[in-house]
């Protein structure tokens, strides 16, 4: 992480990371690109977020694409590089464990193969 940057959800908000692209990239936004100070950072409500997503979704073939999918896969990639539960749910804003649970389920047995790979405690027998 190079940079970072409060973000607003939900009635929340907090300071997430990003990457030197990521910034290099908002940093072009914002001088080129923003019409005012005031406008949303990328000119659209959540809805129309939602839909211009779902619109490069079905460009880019991925089907059943809906917003919360991407919360499973941040958790799913969270959590498969060993990042600390308690840290994972700061960056979404998640104020229960049954969201870090929610969303890490979806993949949590392919979690759990990977690591009992990676032990190999059936080796030492």
């Amino acid at each position: 992480m190079r940079a970072a940057g409060a973000v607003t959800g939900k009635g929340k908000t907090r300071v997430v990371g990003f990457g030197s692209r990521t910034a290099l990239a908002l940093d072009r936004w914002l001088r080129v690109l923003l019409p005012s100070p005031s406008a949303p950072l990328f000119g659209l409500t959540e809805s129309g977020t939602y839909q211009a997503l779902s619109a490069r979704a079905k460009v880019a073939g991925v089907s059943g694409f809906h917003s919360h999918r991407m919360r499973h896969t941040f958790a799913h990639r969270w959590l498969l590089a060993r990042g600390n539960e308690g840290d994972l749910m700061q960056v979404p804003g998640w104020s229960s464990p049954s969201m870090l649970r929610r969303y890490g389920a979806s993949a949590a047995s392919e979690r759990a193969r990977i690591a009992q790979r990676a032990l190999g405690l059936g080796d030492n027998i």
